[in-house]
């Protein structure tokens, strides 16, 4: 990130609003696909049920990391 901010890149992001539109579009569409396709469906079940143990996994386990910055 330290590379791309010195080259001059910069950061933008997407409203929460529009962010969680484009995830349901994007669903929307994969279910599509999936209901068309029993291999899409089963990669696209397995990605889901892994971001869900992942999500919680990760809840548990990482700190937050505004809590960890070290300051004097």
């Amino acid at each position: 990130m330290d590379k791309l901010k010195a080259y001059g890149t910069e950061f933008v992001y997407l409203p929460e609003k529009l962010q969680k539109e484009i995830v349901k579009v994007a669903n929307d569409r994969y279910n599509e696909i999936a209901a068309e396709d029993p291999f899409f469906a089963e990669v696209l079940k397995s990605q889901r049920d892994f971001v869900s143990s992942y999500r919680a996994y990760k809840a548990f386990c990482q700190p937050n990391p505004d809590l960890m910055t070290y300051e004097e």
